[in-house]
């Protein structure tokens, strides 16, 4: 069996699943299995795919019917045989040869059942790479509860698949598999689900991942499908019950800053009634700035205090616009 599993949804990537596979490829770690997960994608990649296993006995391929990559997350993590998986996407790559080294050692030196890594966030079209979270060393010391409100009160946000490792066990032993109903903010909803079952968290700084992220206007032609799809898993989380106050503070607190975002992605849409509708659950659910402990949500949540709810509607509306 593998040590590693390295999951990759793809879907509509001929353009970047080369550089991708290739960064998995070019570890000095060989311990691992790569599983390509062609999610129904209509173009070039399933023939690439296919090429990719044929030339290399780690990788192998999974073929099916689009739904999402969530869906392919699934399929995946269903799959996977290692005791460790990671996720990559089709689109970014891993800018370390020795990530896996690096990554094994760490889980070899102390039983985790999630470690943090690096992650390197790149201007597509200025080449500008922007700064990563530091996480002091202490925090492999605390309790998951403490170690969330920790990042929270730093500023350090949890918010994605790509940037850890999980023991494989953890996830079968608490069916922490996507949520395929989500088509937005699924790896929040995810790392929110994770933090509820108490991992043992571990920390490196090593530089691991990159993503390059472009620079269009992700409000653009809002689909409001995907925005009442946030607030559906937002809702549930704020009324559900939790196993101790702590441990909801740190999750409500990572929600808050999810339905800031949400509240802000709102305001900006164009006028309809879904909106509107949208809008009026939200209200329902300005508890959510009660938990606040990241800077945005912090500061959303002041304007909330003194200006009321449709008053920093508005104000996220006219940030995000301008």
């Amino acid at each position: 069996m593998p040590f590693f599993s390295v999951i990759v949804p793809i879907y509509k990537a001929e353009g970047t699943i080369g550089r991708c596979v290739d960064s998995v490829l070019c570890q000095s770690c060989s311990d691992y299995e790569l599983i390509l997960v062609d999610d129904g994608s209509p173009d070039g990649c399933p023939a690439l795919c296919d090429q990719y296993a044929r030339s290399n006995r780690r990788i192998r391929v999974i073929h099916k019917a689009n739904g999402g990559a969530s869906s392919a997350r699934n399929a995946g993590m269903r799959e996977a045989q290692g005791d460790f998986l990671l996720f990559l996407d089709s689109d970014d790559y891993w800018c370390e040869p020795r990530g896996l080294e690096i990554i094994h050692a760490a889980l070899t030196e102390r039983s985790v059942d999630v470690l943090v890594y690096g992650v390197r966030t790149i201007d597509a079209q200025t080449g500008q790479a922007y700064g990563q979270p530091y996480y002091p060393p202490e925090l492999n010391e605390m309790e998951a509860s403490a170690v969330l409100m920790t990042l929270l009160e730093r500023n350090t946000l949890l918010t994605s698949f790509c940037e850890v490792v999980v023991r494989r066990r953890f996830i079968e032993e608490n069916k922490l598999y996507a949520d395929e109903r989500l088509i937005i903010a699924e790896d929040g909803e995810w790392v929110m689900r994770t933090m509820c079952c108490r991992p043992r968290y571990g920390f490196i700084n090593d530089t691991i991942y990159c993503t390059p992220r472009g620079t269009a206007d992700v409000f653009g032609g809002t689909r409001w499908d995907r925005l009442e799809a946030m607030a559906d898993f937002l809702e549930r989380y704020l009324g559900r019950e939790y196993p101790e106050e702590p441990i909801r503070q740190a999750v409500l607190g990572l929600g808050a800053y999810h339905y800031t975002l949400l509240c802000a992605q709102t305001a900006a849409g164009e006028k309809c009634p879904r909106r509107r509708a949208l809008l009026r659950r939200l209200k329902e659910m300005r508890g959510y700035w009660h938990y606040a402990r990241e800077r945005k949500a912090c500061l959303a949540s002041r304007v909330y205090r003194v200006t009321g709810f449709w008053a920093t509607i508005a104000l996220l509306g006219l940030y995000v616009k301008r």
